[in-house]
């Protein structure tokens, strides 16, 4: 693994996706009954598995606060989508500037103010709302550095220095290859000289549904050893005292009486033990090639993924995984310190901007207003926060 980022020492060596899958079918069930900063980052690098064909990615473990309070290795949050015609064009996603919490009944109690949450509370149906979790990921793919051009066709110069830019520097867009070649063509870019490189920085958005299909794959992950050998689960015990419930050995198989189905259902809820703890049962591990299993978790693999279907009918497709380390060309696209950068991609919205883009009035005052940005911009200036320019693009 590279120097520069171990998934095992940035907060997530104990990710349980057992847990972390039966909190997500719990939600999927209940469900159906100022400022932008690294406004930039948000845009441009957005990750949408392909529908006609697969690629290959790289999840990247960030430590964030979910809307439950608990530690996650994703960021939570909520977007809009206005389908509506504001001054700025048609259609535009906005990020909820509502502070949400979750109760322990799976409740979301939001606080704070949004324009486009009043406006659907109002009956305005071109209004959306999902939760959504995003991920940090290295797309391991090929790309052309081509110089990003404003309205007129003028190539963008950074305005400021910056720790990999400086100013009156070409801003560089990273273009897919496939798309480079259909938008310039092959000649075009050899004629022009644009350098070709491996790997772009984006992140990823997953709906319950897509983080399901995710977090089935977490587990098949870690039924691989880093040895290389397999790995299974051979006894289950209580998480309170630790008292043996299932036995899954040859020998404890024999005498419990149970299919697989059975057994599936009984550690995928919770189980009351005679000590009174309830929770869902710990797995005690055997590995086919050692004696101390160590599972791979999703951030030790390259992902191949896809997309079946569109819209709120698509389906991700995890297809394969290999255990390797990340490329050193992609690695170095990874922010300095293992600095947390989604909790700025996802800043809310400030209440101006949700106006001025929807071409509505604000109907708070310029005093509660200023309030709301500061709120969730407080960070805005303090260079220790990551900011678009601090990325090498």
């Amino acid at each position: 693994m590279s120097d520069k980022y171990d998934p095992r020492e940035h907060g997530q060596r104990d990710f349980d996706p057992q847990i972390f899958r039966k909190k997500l079918h719990d939600r999927a069930a209940k469900q159906k009954k100022g400022g932008r900063p690294m406004s930039i980052f948000r845009n441009r690098n957005r990750f949408k598995p392909p529908s006609d064909g697969s690629t290959t990615v790289r999840l990247i473990a960030e430590e964030h606060e979910d809307f439950a309070g608990n530690k996650a290795p994703y960021y939570d949050y909520f977007e809009h989508f206005y389908v509506g015609l504001g001054r700025r064009g048609k259609g535009r996603g906005f990020i909820c500037s509502r502070s949400w919490r979750e109760d322990e009944d799976l409740e979301l109690h939001p606080s704070g103010k949004c324009l486009l949450c009043a406006e659907k509370e109002d009956g305005n149906k071109a209004i959306s709302a999902r939760r959504l979790q995003a991920f940090l990921m290295l797309h391991l793919d090929w790309y052309y550095l081509i110089p990003a051009e404003d309205n007129n066709g003028n190539i963008v110069m950074y305005e400021n220095d910056s720790r990999y830019h400086k100013k009156g520097d070409p801003i560089m867009n990273r273009v897919h290859e496939e798309q480079a070649i259909d938008n310039i063509g092959r000649r075009a870019i050899e004629r022009e000289g644009h350098e070709r490189v491996f790997g772009k920085l984006m992140h990823w958005s997953l709906g319950t549904n897509h983080l399901l299909a995710l977090s089935a794959r977490m587990i098949d992950i870690r039924k691989s050893c880093r040895c290389g050998g397999r790995i299974a689960e051979i006894m289950w015990e209580c998480r309170g005292c630790d008292a043996e419930i299932l036995d899954l050995t040859p020998e404890g198989r024999q005498n419990l009486d149970m299919t697989k189905k059975e057994i599936t259902a009984m550690l995928a809820k919770p189980y009351k033990c005679k000590c009174g703890h309830e929770d869902l049962m710990r797995p005690i591990l055997e590995c086919s090639d050692c004696r101390d299993p160590n599972p791979l978790q999703i951030w030790d693999v390259n992902l191949e993924v896809s997309r079946q279907g569109e819209g709120t009918q698509s389906v991700v497709v995890v297809h394969e995984f290999e255990y390797a380390d990340i490329p050193e060309d992609a690695a170095e696209l990874l922010p300095d310190d293992n600095r947390n950068i989604l909790h700025r991609v996802f800043a809310a919205d400030s209440l101006k901007y949700q106006a001025d883009a929807m071409g509505i009035k604000n109907p708070y005052d310029e005093d509660d207003t200023r309030r709301h940005v500061q709120e969730y911009d407080k960070d805005a200036d303090d260079n220790s926060e990551p900011s678009d320019t601090d990325l090498p693009f």
